[in-house]
């Protein structure tokens, strides 16, 4: 009796596996965002200037919710924190490129 029991849960864990129960879908690259199309690609850098543009939550400006970070002869911005949407921003450490 106790081997039937046994049998029967392998039977129908095989099945469930066979029939895709439980298991992740897999990705496929047709899936994947294409980065130059979302709506959050990254912000561009001039290359002829060196900045920090900081974003804040605040008027005053005294917190920071993320920075983009811009380098000489670089097209796009190192970005950090949760800069999309931040209502105020500011340029600092401006350097210009040579």
């Amino acid at each position: 009796m106790r081997i039937q029991s046994i049998m029967s849960g392998v039977v129908l864990t095989a099945g469930l596996m066979l029939a895709g129960c439980g298991g992740m879908e897999p990705t496929s690259e047709a899936q994947q965002p294409d980065l130059a199309t979302r709506k959050d690609e990254l912000p561009p850098c001039s290359g002829s200037e060196q900045y920090s543009r900081v974003f804040y939550s605040d008027p005053g400006f005294t917190q920071e919710v993320g920075r983009w970070r811009c380098y000489c002869g670089e097209g796009s911005a190192w970005v950090s924190g949760q800069w999309q949407g931040a209502p105020y921003s500011r340029e600092e450490d401006v350097l210009a490129c040579f």
